[in-house]
């Protein structure tokens, strides 16, 4: 019943928009079903030679098979389009709660996962709501049948109802039996999303080392899909086994009643051909309502995967805006830019035993400054970077932006305030949620100064290309943060793919200029001997900042206080 209840439960949040057109649909269901069902009653009067009053058997037996064919159609055509609409609003709705999960949740999800959920998961929930009709119908029409039965010998039509009632039973059995091999092949089409994801994003690397790419595809793609494969043979032959089980069965009651009921409760010879007919006429409507039961199976393990990675189908609060639903961040006088006061966050790999702590870390950051932040591999610096820009919620301590405390009510606001070039970072081809008009002018210089007005253009908003050298996009990248223009800047190694040239350029002019126009600067750098280009010089060691001396002008200022 839990499974029914989470699948209604779904059903419920994903139609309720809809209501009016639902009612409309089940009632065109219900009654092209009802139609169904009244055929066979018109075709066993015209068998018996029956009259019914008013109206002609062939007549009545069109204006049957006509509100059949109206109902029917209309009923698939709203469920049709609440299907498609609500497929777009899931797919819409599952990006932006995905987008509003904190980042250290994405990171351990995966994008494998939430590829798969994306795509497979909302298609199989989808399913349910364009055959909702054709349940209607059959479940009607089955009933219609049961009550023609009843109608001709309510003995007979307690006995069937038993009979199905225990058969209900013996069939979701071997479905159950099925559901682990299923399930296994939910998590199988998990791995080969990400390994799909590796075939593009490391074509490069496989297509230059011959064994590596043919280890990968056997090892991964091929065993990964063997694996699909043997599960969903299992689990299919399980569901094809249920499916001629349940027909079996049908049969079983058939013959049972035939041959054993039938004399016994010495039914007419017209009555029995009757019930007969009926149960006959029901094969197909059974039939359908049985093949139900691998897609509820798929539907409800899909509706498990979404919950598990935290998607609600309760559009209302899905799609408040939460940047806009936050509390304000004030702008306090005489207070430092940035304040980290006992900052501590424990990173846990999941590729690997134990965790990472950094912190407790106390750092404080002045207007108008060039920082740089140094340290080895694995010392945490991207994490503190993280932690800074409001990526990371840090487990304990305090952070201050202009003296007011940064919290869960205000983060997503308080990230606004940073402009940050990843080292992994992702291009986009088009400036999303800039002014696009303001851009191309103050694009165009930048691109001159980043020696790219030769390779990129700008035209309403939209890069011309973004096929270019990973130095080259990095200058791309550091262009959109020019034109975002916010008032702290974070360059994680940016430099570490350029040129000398462009290096000297970063360095020398680029982080003065920006210093020029009142912007506060972090740059995570291995770069020595430009250090003397900072402000201060901080150090990250296991987790924590060692404050280091600067030789330059500016360096020395700043550790005397001037």
């Amino acid at each position: 019943m839990k499974r029914v209840f989470l699948v209604v439960s779904s059903l419920h949040s994903l139609l309720r928009k809809y209501r009016g057109q639902f009612i409309v649909a089940a009632i065109a269901s219900v009654a092209a079903g009802l139609c169904s069902s009244g055929i066979l009653a018109v075709v066993n009067c015209r068998l018996k030679g029956v009259v019914v009053p008013y109206l002609p058997v062939p007549a009545l037996f069109a204006l049957l098979v006509a509100i059949y064919l109206s109902a029917s159609l209309l009923a698939e055509l709203l469920h049709l389009r609440i299907a498609e609409a609500e497929l777009a609003n899931l797919r819409f709705q599952l990006s932006k709660q995905i987008l509003n999960l904190p980042l250290r949740r994405l990171e351990t999800i995966g994008s494998g996962n939430l590829f798969a959920s994306l795509t497979s998961d909302l298609d199989k929930i989808i399913l349910i709501i364009v055959k909702i009709p054709s349940f209607i119908l059959n479940v009607s029409t089955a009933v219609g049948c049961g009550i023609y039965i009843v109608l001709v010998s309510p003995k007979v039509a307690a006995m069937i109802l038993v009979y199905l009632a225990g058969s209900a039973v013996l069939y979701v059995v071997p479905f159950r039996l099925s559901e682990r091999y299923i399930v296994t092949v939910r998590e199988n089409w998990d791995d080969l999303c990400r390994s799909f994801h590796s075939v593009t994003q490391g074509a490069k690397e496989l297509l230059m080392h011959h064994h590596r790419r043919r280890s990968f595809l056997m090892e991964r793609i091929q065993r990964t899909c063997g694996e699909i494969q043997r599960n969903m043979i299992k689990g299919k032959s399980i569901h094809n086994f249920a499916y001629r089980w349940g027909d079996t069965l049908y049969f079983i009651g058939l013959g049972g009643f035939l041959f054993l009921a039938a004399p016994y409760l010495a039914l007419p010879n017209k009555d029995l051909t009757s019930i007969i007919w009926a149960l006959l006429y029901m094969v197909i409507p059974i039939h359908f309502v049985i093949n139900w039961g691998p897609n509820f199976q798929d539907i409800v393990i899909s509706i498990q995967k979404l919950n598990a990675i935290g998607f609600s189908f309760d559009y209302d609060e899905a799609d408040e805006d939460i940047a806009g639903a936050e509390a304000p961040i004030r702008e306090r006088e005489g207070h430092p830019l940035l304040q980290l006061t006992g900052v501590r966050y424990t990173y846990f790999n999941q590729d690997e035993e134990g965790s990472f702590a950094v912190g407790p870390l106390t750092l404080t950051l002045q207007r108008n400054q060039i920082i740089f932040l140094t340290g080895g591999n694995g010392s945490g610096k991207t994490t503190l970077m993280k932690i800074i820009c409001g990526l990371y919620s840090p487990e304990s301590g305090e952070i201050r932006w202009n003296g007011e405390p940064i919290d869960d009510s205000n983060r997503s606001l308080y990230r606004q305030f940073f402009s940050v070039v990843f080292s992994d970072f992702y291009l986009f081809d088009e400036l999303f949620g800039l002014d696009k008009s303001h851009c191309e002018s103050r694009a165009e210089t930048y691109l001159h100064r980043l020696k790219l007005n030769r390779k990129v253009s700008l035209n309403e908003g939209k890069l011309s290309t973004i096929d270019l050298s990973q130095g080259q996009r990095k200058r791309i990248a550091l262009l959109v943060a020019f034109l975002e223009d916010r008032p702290f800047y974070i360059f994680d190694e940016w430099a570490a793919d350029q040129d000398p040239v462009f290096k000297r350029i970063f360095y020398h002019e680029i982080l003065p200029d920006l210093r020029s126009r009142q912007k506060t600067v972090l740059v995570i750098s291995h770069d020595e001997a430009y250090y003397h280009v900072a402000d201060r010089l901080i150090k990250l060691e296991d987790g924590h900042l060692k404050e280091e001396n600067v030789a330059g002008e500016a360096g020395r200022l700043a550790a005397t206080g001037a």
